[in-house]
């Protein structure tokens, strides 16, 4: 009986750093998509310039996501802000060269302001349809101090996992008294049969370390 609670309690910690691995590598992508608020959506090209103002919050950081469906064409674009007191920020942010079709987004410079209220935004010197969202809030769970320890330990402890639960196997002669072998396999590990309810437990046990990991405060 005490054995096979045993062999429980590694299943799911076997399938917790199996889902914390895919979870956190899927976290920097769809981070963009369910965290923060958006704040500006507009569209730029060429002769056609971002000129809006947005409300933005002291000290909470705005990501810029840039997208475009064009290929092979690059883009530097000049990015001014200026907030509330007339200060103004500016930089340029090189964007496009894709070789693949289809769309693409950079989750880009992200923007930390120093005073709440209306800012202007001019986004301008685009050389094709490039979109434009700012999102206030937006988590970046890669920069969390813990994601990549995290990530780390799901990965050794995956791989050990994965040796200790794999099918054994030894070299056997092929022809007794000669040099020429086949592999066989010796067994599997009974470990490797996970139920639901181990499933459903790590399931929910990762998706609860990936949240404070990657998204504390910003769901």
């Amino acid at each position: 009986m005490i054995g096979k609670y045993i062999n429980s309690i590694i299943n799911i910690v076997f399938l917790i750093v199996i889902f914390n691995f895919v979870f956190l590598i899927a976290s920097v992508p769809v981070a963009g998509f369910i965290t923060g608020e958006e704040v500006l959506s507009a569209s730029m090209g060429l002769s056609r310039d971002i000129d809006e103002s947005v409300m933005l919050t002291e000290d909470k950081p705005v990501t810029f996501m840039i997208s475009t469906l064009e290929q092979g064409k690059t883009e530097l674009l000049d990015i001014t802000i200026v907030d509330p007191q007339n200060k103004e920020y500016s930089w340029q942010k090189g964007f496009g060269g894709y070789d693949e079709p289809g769309e693409h987004i950079e989750f880009s410079t992200v923007f930390v302001p120093e005073s709440s209220g209306m800012h202007r935004i001019r986004i301008s010197n685009a050389n094709f349809n490039t979109g434009v969202k700012l999102v206030s809030g937006m988590a970046h769970p890669s920069e969390q101090p813990l994601y990549l320890k995290t990530m780390l330990i799901s990965a050794v402890l995956m791989a050990i996992g994965i040796m200790l639960f794999g099918s054994s196997t030894k070299r056997v002669p092929l022809v007794p008294g000669l040099p020429v072998y086949r592999t066989v396999t010796t067994g599997k590990n009974r470990m490797r049969k996970f139920t639901a309810s181990q499933t459903i437990i790590a399931l929910f046990a990762s998706l609860y370390i990936v949240y404070s990991v990657g998204f504390q405060g910003a769901l």
